[in-house]
């Protein structure tokens, strides 16, 4: 399984470089750089007593990575994510698509989720790094029809995670909306590769949503 890296570790990051330890819930950091992190990491373990696993580094950049904006990482492969046309056109786009799709299947049990699964899906998606906000103005014209678009597609529906909602890095797709939306619809609108482009998080390439949970250490 591919790990995900800081393209500069010696730059700076959001919010600085930080990590809350599991094991104590201590938050170390923050530091100026990548290094100086993982030294203060492994002073905090020693001090208290508690093995580091021999891939900890790893693991520590990887969950950094998932916390700030994807264009600060790039997979250990070296293969960046694919991003989304983030732009007004295409997520309005994306929207009339999916109402269509939405349009088109037999009957209103097939379209929607339950809420818990909406709930959950929520949940995943606001902790994805690649939750991301897009590029026009919501005041705009091309905004309100976005926000317009968006209530035809989920209706009164709302999860608690609404506020943190934006949209998808991987389809641009407005992840308030398509948390309540049935996956079959969605993944029809969808090509393979971008699927399987998907964190292993996602829950629209896990089995279910608590898979893609655990996957996302919720």
């Amino acid at each position: 399984m591919s790990h995900l890296k800081i393209k500069n570790p010696n730059g700076g990051v959001p919010g600085d470089y930080s990590f809350k330890v599991p094991e104590t819930g201590y938050t170390v950091g923050p530091s100026y750089t990548l290094e100086k992190l993982f030294t203060d990491i492994e002073k905090h373990y020693t001090a208290n007593n508690i093995p580091l696993p021999n891939n900890w580094k790893v693991i520590v950049e990887d969950m950094l990575c998932k916390s700030i904006p994807p264009d600060f990482c790039f997979y250990q492969d070296g293969q960046r994510h694919p991003r989304a046309d983030m732009s007004g056109d295409a997520i309005l786009k994306g929207l009339v698509s999916l109402s269509y799709l939405m349009g088109q299947a037999v009957s209103g049990k097939d379209i929607f989720v339950n809420q818990i699964e909406a709930n959950r899906r929520a949940e995943v998606c606001s902790r994805c790094y690649l939750n991301q906000h897009s590029n026009f103005c919501g005041g705009c014209a091309i905004g309100q029809a976005i926000t317009n678009n968006i209530a035809k597609v989920k209706g009164g529906r709302s999860t608690p995670y609404d506020p943190l909602l934006k949209n998808c890095g991987v389809c641009g797709c407005r992840n308030e909306a398509i948390v309540h939306v049935n996956k079959n619809i969605l993944l029809k609108g969808e090509k393979e590769e971008i699927t399987n482009s998907r964190p292993a998080w996602c829950w629209l390439k896990t089995s279910t949503v608590q898979e893609a949970s655990a996957n996302l250490h919720l």
